[in-house]
C-alpha cells in the first residue's frame, strides 16, 4: 500500500474525528483518498502499477475526482454523521499533501474539466496565438 494514501486516510480520520467528534472507519478513509485519486475503490489504487501515487510530487496539476467522491459517498454505508462536503473534504486532501511536501503542482477543483479549462485556465493563463512556434 501507498505510504501516501495510508497517510491521507490516517490524516481523514484525525481531522474528522476532531472536527465532528464522530470516528470515521479506516475502510471509509481508504475509500474517500482513493476516489480523490480517481480510482472506483482502494483496492485499484493498491493495484495501480503505472501512475504511483508515490510519484505525485512530479504532477503540475492534481484535480481531484470530485464526481467520484460524490458518488462514493452516496455508495458507502454507515458513514458518520457530520461529514464534509465533498468539495471540503478534497480541500483538506489537498491541503495535506502541500504541507508535507507530496505535492508541489496546482490543485484544480472542478467537477467539468472542459468548462474549467475554458473559463479558468485559458482567462488566467491566456496563449499568445500570434506567436510563432516555428
Amino acid at each position: 500500500m501507498s505510504t501516501i494514501q495510508k497517510e491521507c486516510a490516517d490524516f481523514l480520520r484525525t481531522t474528522l474525528n476532531n472536527l465532528t467528534g464522530s470516528k470515521l472507519g479506516s475502510g471509509h478513509a481508504h475509500e474517500i483518498v482513493a476516489a480523490y485519486f480517481g480510482y472506483c475503490t482502494a483496492a485499484a489504487l493498491r493495484a495501480e502499477p503505472k501512475y504511483q501515487v508515490s510519484a505525485l510530487n512530479e504532477a503540475a496539476i492534481l484535480i481531484p475526482d470530485l464526481r467520484l467522491m460524490d458518488q462514493r459517498l452516496q455508495q458507502l454505508n454507515g458513514l458518520p454523521t457530520g461529514l464534509p462536503d465533498v468539495d471540503e473534504l478534497a480541500s483538506q486532501l489537498s491541503s495535506f499533501l502541500s504541507a508535507n511536501g507530496y505535492l508541489t503542482g496546482d490543485v484544480w477543483y472542478t467537477r467539468d474539466l472542459a468548462e474549467h479549462i475554458d473559463v479558468s485556465f485559458i482567462q488566467e493563463d491566456p496563449i499568445d496565438r500570434g506567436r510563432s512556434l516555428g
